[in-house]
């Protein structure tokens, strides 16, 4: 029992002079500015102590006294020294044209306690951010990933130009009916009908050269547009019909006709499904017995 006792004393002991400790070093706080570029100061940093003489008006009556009777492990603190101080802070502060380093000094260091309470906060901080880091990296390589993600359903083979043309219109999309829409309407955007002749009715030759000339006739327009729908990974041919060129797409067991026709030097318009034949307008989107199936350039 009185060993207990005995404890109990120590302990309280401990703590009162710990709270005396603080409210001390609350009332020595001493904060100084000094230029940058001293050697002495080089590698100061915090929880170390440097020799420092201060005006006289800042030192404390009986100061050793006191703080020899706050000498205490709990405290950090072992004898006292004159001139001595603890550094609680180091702030390198720029003014636009200089630089200056701000200390924060106390006579006694922190205590035991605090130490230890800043040290394993720090030590947390350290944890989280590495953690947080590792986390970030591995978000952004696995966003990396998704967005990088192939659209399986294109075939390509077109040539570099062609493909890289049809992966930017279909974009992630992977129905085949929907795609045929995307590749079709990015073709009549951009492309105008020329009325010209020529034996070979693929005169413009590759098809970036025929794309990039984009006034095209029924024939060069349908190489065009049918190896745009090769490349999105679609069944496509040329079908040759009276005086006209086609292509003709097969999705879903259902057949649709697309082609490059319109007034001569104007936008290709008709909508999706719809050729021009020498009765006008017609909309195909069944049956396969319309012209002679023809394998020009790329279809």
């Amino acid at each position: 029992m009185v060993k207990l006792v005995d404890n109990n004393i120590a302990v309280e002991k401990a703590k009162a002079i710990q709270e005396m400790s603080k409210s001390i070093r609350d009332l020595l706080t001493v904060k100084v500015t000094v230029p940058v570029g001293y050697d002495m100061l080089k590698f100061i940093h915090t929880n170390m102590f440097i020799k420092m003489k201060v005006p006289d008006e800042f030192k404390v009556e009986n100061f050793e006294y006191i703080a020899n009777a706050m000498n205490s492990k709990y405290n950090r603190y072992y004898k006292y020294e004159k001139d001595r101080w603890y550094v609680e802070a180091v702030t390198i502060d720029c003014d636009n044209s200089k630089y200056s380093l701000d200390l924060e000094l106390n006579p006694f260091p922190s205590t035991l306690i605090d130490y230890m309470d800043k040290n394993k906060d720090l030590s947390k901080k350290m944890l989280d951010i590495t953690s947080k880091g590792t986390t970030t990296t591995s978000t952004k390589k696995s966003t990396k990933t998704t967005n990088s993600t192939k659209n399986t359903t294109l075939k390509g083979g077109q040539g570099k130009f062609i493909d890289n043309l049809v992966k930017d219109i279909v974009g992630k999309e992977t129905d085949p009916l929907k795609k045929a829409k995307k590749i079709y309407n990015a073709f009549k955007k951009h492309t105008y009908y020329s009325l010209y002749y020529t034996p070979n009715p693929y005169k413009s030759g590759s098809l970036e050269k025929a794309w990039k000339n984009a006034h095209l006739n029924c024939g060069d327009g349908a190489n065009v547009l049918c190896g745009m729908y090769l490349s999105g990974g679609l069944t496509a041919r040329i079908i040759k019909i009276t005086s006209h060129y086609v292509v003709r797409l097969k999705i879903n067991g259902k057949y649709y006709f697309t082609d490059c026709s319109g007034s001569n030097g104007g936008k290709v318009n008709k909508p999706f499904g719809t050729v021009w034949t020498v009765n006008g307008r017609r909309t195909y989107v069944t049956g396969t017995n319309m012209g002679t199936k023809l394998t020009p350039n790329n279809c």
